[in-house]
């Protein structure tokens, strides 16, 4: 199911999402303490990701828009409107990283790094099964072979790795109430990328 919910999985709304993502790590970067060697060495990872999603993610992006007719990223912005989940998860994050502390502000981003992992486990794990079922032992080309080879790569699971072991960093230096509102803000930008991909799956638009 999941390879047919992500054939339907428009890279447009990915692409005005990961604007929104990139936004939210440039501001939570610029929330640490950079006179400091570890506010320097937050600041440089979260900045880190920025940059990669650009060259990686964004890049993959453009190829898939083009396999489309869509020649430029700014024409997405023009021209489509994001989903009212996608709306909603934009607004979120960067609310968040402008108003939050860093610790929360990461707890935010850290359903979106770690979900997009553990989808695409699931993805590569069902295609090589589809592959062993083939008598040929090839599988079915997906569209988005790209995408599924990006997030399963090493430096992927790397990133997602330091992202999780920033967010306990910060929640151990964190007080009680902290804790407590990065909890909060981890649950809801989980339920928040649960819906962006059901709203993939299901089409859904605005109902006006």
């Amino acid at each position: 199911m999941f390879f047919i919910l992500f054939s339907l999985c428009s890279p447009k709304q990915d692409n005005l999402y990961l604007d929104s993502l990139g936004m939210a790590l440039t501001l939570a970067a610029s929330k640490t303490s950079v006179f400091q060697p570890k506010g320097q060495f937050r600041a440089r990872l979260l900045l880190s990701h920025v940059m990669n999603m650009l060259d990686t993610q964004v890049a993959m992006n453009d190829d898939i828009l083009r396999s489309v007719g869509i020649e430029s990223r700014a024409v997405i912005r023009e021209k489509f409107m994001p989903s009212r989940t996608c709306h909603h998860y934009m607004s979120f994050l960067i609310a968040t990283a402008s108003q939050e502390s860093l610790a929360v502000a990461v707890a935010a981003m850290l359903p979106c790094y770690w979900v997009y992992r553990e989808v695409v486990n699931w993805m590569v794990a069902e295609s090589k099964k589809l592959m062993d079922a083939n008598s040929n032992g090839v599988a079915p080309q997906h569209p988005y072979q790209a995408w599924f080879e990006l997030n399963a790569n090493d430096d992927y699971a790397k990133s997602v790795d330091d992202m999780l072991a920033l967010a306990d960093e910060l929640a151990r230096e964190a007080d009680e109430p902290t804790r407590a509102k990065m909890e909060a803000t981890f649950e809801l930008g989980f339920r928040l990328e649960w819906m962006f991909w059901k709203t993939a799956y299901e089409m859904k638009e605005w109902d006006i």
